[in-house]
């Protein structure tokens, strides 16, 4: 016979058993955690590693995402997953070690006129773009403050500047100079194109601003924190300076209007993409810190 003890997270179930006429009590601790959705196979390597140190999310905050991760471990070893129905592990996923990751909150944009933070907004006069000879300039999209208690981690406010026109992979910043950011992997960015009409080396796009908060939240915003949603595959950068895994900023996938822009596609009709906030017709610009080196990294995804 058995019983089952639930402490939070934690459940413990008492068997008795009888061996040689002799009653033994064995006990077996069973552990749950939750995590965002992605095709990760648990089995310890790098990517795993990085996904269970990033992605972790509460019970609750699962059952309201369309789909989500439980892992079941019993003597903190993996027994068992689901993705709102059990599926299969493989030979190498079964018995994976159990450890003890933070759990990351769902922290979403609320529009609020003293807000701490900001999206878009013109560059502040003591802020320069970083020296670099890009096809299409950087554009400013506003800032994180690190006054808000969620971004106590963070030494100082982050200006958040990215070329989002150019074909980007990784656009790499050592913030130390905190005026003027250098570009880490210059070269590579200024080797990238542009699949937009109309824009040049002298091209000037800038956003209306919007104050806002980072609160826990449900459904959809511009912008949010504390745990990524990748439409592709989980990607946590590594400082190019340290080496050590970065920590999530903040994701971006518009939000704002154009308050000016000299662009000047061939076509018209693709000034359409130039009236907001536009990342890559539909993506997402995800902006991750490695706060002791000071270095930031900025990527778009796609569907």
């Amino acid at each position: 016979m058995f019983k089952k003890l639930f402490d939070k997270n934690q459940e413990t179930k008492i068997v008795d058993s009888k061996s040689n006429s002799d009653q033994n009590l064995k006990q077996e601790t069973t552990k749950r955690i939750y995590l965002t959705y992605d095709s990760v196979s648990f089995d310890g390597n790098e990517r795993c590693e990085s996904y269970l140190k990033t992605q972790r999310i509460s019970e609750s905050n699962a059952k309201k995402l369309d789909v989500s991760i439980e892992l079941v471990y019993r003597d903190d070893k993996l027994v068992e997953a689901y993705e709102r129905q059990r599926v299969n592990l493989s030979y190498s996923e079964i018995g994976f070690d159990y450890k003890e990751y933070p759990i990351h909150s769902i922290l979403k944009l609320r529009s609020n006129k003293n807000g701490k933070h900001q999206l878009g907004g013109k560059l502040p006069s003591e802020i320069s773009f970083p020296d670099n000879n890009c096809k299409v300039p950087f554009q400013y999209l506003g800032y994180i403050s690190h006054l808000d208690k969620n971004f106590s981690w963070l030494s100082s406010t982050i200006h958040l500047m990215c070329p989002i026109y150019l074909n980007i992979n990784k656009v790499y910043l050592d913030y130390s100079n905190k005026g003027k950011p250098i570009l880490i992997n210059r070269l590579e960015v200024e080797e990238c194109g542009t699949n937009y009409d109309g824009l040049s080396e002298s091209t000037l796009i800038e956003f209306d601003s919007l104050k806002f908060d980072l609160v826990p939240k449900d459904g959809f915003s511009w912008a949010q924190s504390g745990v990524a949603f990748f439409l592709q595959n989980t990607t946590i950068p590594k400082c190019p300076k340290s080496g050590k895994l970065m920590k999530f900023l903040c994701q971006i996938s518009g939000g704002v209007s154009v308050s000016f822009s000299n662009a000047n596609p061939k076509v018209k009709s693709n000034n359409m993409y130039f009236q907001e906030l536009d990342i890559w017709e539909g993506g997402i610009l995800y902006v991750f810190v490695e706060p002791t080196e000071q270095t930031v990294c900025y990527f778009i995804q796609c569907t």
